[in-house]
This record gives C-alpha cells, structure tokens and sequence, in this order.
C-alpha cells in the first residue's frame, strides 16, 4: 500500500543569530539533530498511537524488532519525514478473547479491542450467503483447527447440516455447513491509519516538531 506519512519542520529564521555564532558548527549540529530524531521519533509516535489502541509499542516502533511493517526516515531540520507502510494487521495483535476455540464445541463470540477502553463482540457483517454469512448461525468469525489466528468465512451458501455432520458447534439440525465458502484470517487496521488517526494525527505533528526544536537547541548548544 502507498506510504502513509508524518513530518516535522523547524524555522531556521528563528534560530539565525544562535546559527550564525556556531558558523561552521552549524551543519554538524544539524546532522546529529536528524541523528538523534531517527533514534527518539518513532518511539514518540508509538508513544501516542498506543494511547488510543490496544497494540504494543513495539509493534508501531520501527527501531524494535518486533515492529510490524516498514518505515522509512528522509530529509533534515527543514523536512523531516516518517513514510511508514504495512500490511492489514490480524486481529491476534489486539489479543481477541478466548485465545483459542472452546473445548467441547461450545459456542463462543470472539471479543477485541483495538480501542483502548473499547472492547467489541466480532458480530456478523452480512446475510447468510453474502460477506460473512452466519457461523454457528451467529458469526463469521470463527478459530479453525491448527490456525492461529481467526479466521472469517467469506461468501458460501448456509444451510442446515444433515446428520450432524458439520463445521458448526453442534451436530444435528441445528449445525450448518457453507459450500463454497472462502476463509481468511481477520484483518483489522494497518500501521499508517493507526499513526495517521485524525485523533492524534495533529497532537503527534506538534510532538515531532517539538522533539526536534529539543533535539537542536541541544545539539546546538555542544558546539
């Protein structure tokens, strides 16, 4: 997908007369500037993006190994841009409940939250036969035998079972199959709509800005 980016800027004019005493000292300082904002940027971005979802820093923090996509860091004082990328994350990274498929085959509702503060049932998105369908009758979403994550059931016709032979929770009459149905792992949000949320796109803007005008005025004054 497109890269999704953030950026940060300093008004050098502001700092004209401390830029022109360093002279030469000027261009190190703007170096080790862009130096020090690789290191502390994408934790402060995974800082604000995980005080709305329920997702662990590391997964939004490029600098950690357990960081789930990509991004790339360009430009200097003036232009300083985070291009992050990634794929649709599963639902596994917002640790559903249960962690697994009931023994027994109960029934169960897969749960998550991806808001902080906002856990939701995985409910139904369609009519039997269109995106979705019904499992159990009740939801497309479903654990499947040696799959880790869960899985959603795309398209298929439901219809009853006969003779309890089906992929429901129960046998009988009250069990049903889907011919023809696809499954996929349940998907939920990518890395650059989490970071770029209109709800801390702006607080995470003001945030760079002013790492970066730290992360000068400090630099500058080692000179």
């Amino acid at each position: 997908m497109p890269g999704i980016k953030l950026s940060a800027t300093i008004d050098v004019k502001s700092l004209s007369k401390q830029l022109t005493k360093k002279g030469d000292k000027y261009a190190q300082a703007m170096n080790r500037t862009i130096t020090d904002m690789k290191r502390s940027a994408p934790k402060t971005v995974a800082d604000i993006t995980t005080g709305r979802y329920k997702i662990a820093k590391g997964e939004i923090n490029p600098n950690s190994k357990r960081f789930q996509g990509r991004c790339s860091i360009t430009g200097g004082v003036r232009d300083f841009q985070m291009t992050y990328r990634s794929r649709m994350l599963t639902v596994l990274h917002f640790k559903p409940a249960p962690a697994a498929a009931p023994a027994g085959g109960r029934r169960y509702t897969i749960k998550v939250e991806i808001l902080k503060g906002h856990k939701k049932a995985m409910a139904p998105v369609g009519k039997p036969g269109s995106m979705g369908g019904a499992y159990s009758a009740k939801s497309p979403y479903m654990y499947m035998g040696g799959i880790k994550p869960p899985m959603q059931r795309i398209g298929g016709t439901t219809m009853r079972a006969k003779g309890g032979k089906s992929n429901g929770p129960k046998g009988g009459r009250k069990s049903y199959v889907h011919p023809g149905a696809e499954h996929k792992a349940a998907t939920t949000l990518s890395i650059p709509q989490m970071v770029t949320n209109e709800n801390i796109y702006g607080t995470t803007q003001k945030a760079l800005a002013k790492l970066m005008h730290e992360k000068l005025n400090y630099r500058l004054s080692q000179c």
